[in-house]
């Protein structure tokens, strides 16, 4: 067993280090879930795309990585549904493995998928869905909801959004939106992770190293620059 008093543990990961402790089942899903190489996830929400945009501008008014343009989130059909699954869930002042800094802020990270289609029934036997057709004309389908149809009018069905990071004042909107997690454990979560933190990293690293040489040439002296232009243009 870990040891609880690691202060970078999140009140989250202590539940699920007792959870997996005590509660055998619960601990046989997770060593499935990891063994296939994915992260096992016990709730999600169920949303609607109205509901996701709402919960992604919240996203962008706190200082993370992770969220959505907003064009997107609306060009899927209004009675569609999307998956929000768990993923770590970090409380104002500790400490977040991903962003490797204490937290100013309190949100849950979710991956969001996007079925395309409307849940009509989801219980343990499984889920059952509706696929809305849209309008009758195809193109007036693409041009209004380019998220859920392609151009010839076809549903594109399910596809893998991301991740966000939503301030939890704003989880609070959806909690009855929760449901177990029925859908098993989510393949390629801590890569996608790591994929979208090198690329923040190179763009920071970016724009630090472009900011140092324009502070660099401010400081050089007229003299210096003529003297570096000396040689002339290759």
């Amino acid at each position: 067993m870990k040891d609880l008093n690691n202060p970078k543990l999140t009140n989250q990961e202590k539940e699920h280090i007792i959870r997996c402790s005590t509660d055998k089942e619960y601990q046989k899903e997770v060593d499935e879930q990891e063994k296939n190489g994915r992260f096992y996830a016990p709730h999600m929400w169920i949303v609607c795309p109205k509901q996701l945009a709402y919960l992604n501008r919240a996203a962008k008014t706190i200082d993370t990585w992770f969220d959505f343009l907003e064009d997107g989130i609306y060009g899927f059909h209004p009675e569609t549904h999307i998956l929000m699954i768990e993923g770590e869930r970090v409380l104002e002042g500790e400490w977040d493995k991903t962003y490797e800094r204490w937290s100013s802020h309190s949100y849950q990270r979710v991956y969001c998928v996007a079925l395309n289609a409307k849940i009509e029934e989801f219980n343990e036997k499984g889920c059952f869905v509706n696929t809305p057709s849209g309008e009758e004309d195809a193109e007036t389908n693409y041009q209004l909801y380019p998220s859920t149809f392609d151009k010839s009018g076809k549903n594109i069905g399910v596809f893998h959004m991301g991740i966000v990071d939503v301030p939890l004042d704003a989880m609070n909107s959806i909690e009855d939106c929760r449901q177990k997690n029925l859908f098993g454990g989510l393949k390629y979560y801590e890569e996608y992770k790591e994929e979208i933190k090198q690329e923040k990293l190179r763009s920071y690293n970016r724009k630090k190293f472009i900011k140092g040489i324009k502070c660099d040439k401010s400081r050089k002296s007229k003299k210096q620059l003529k003297k570096g232009f000396k040689g002339g243009f290759i």
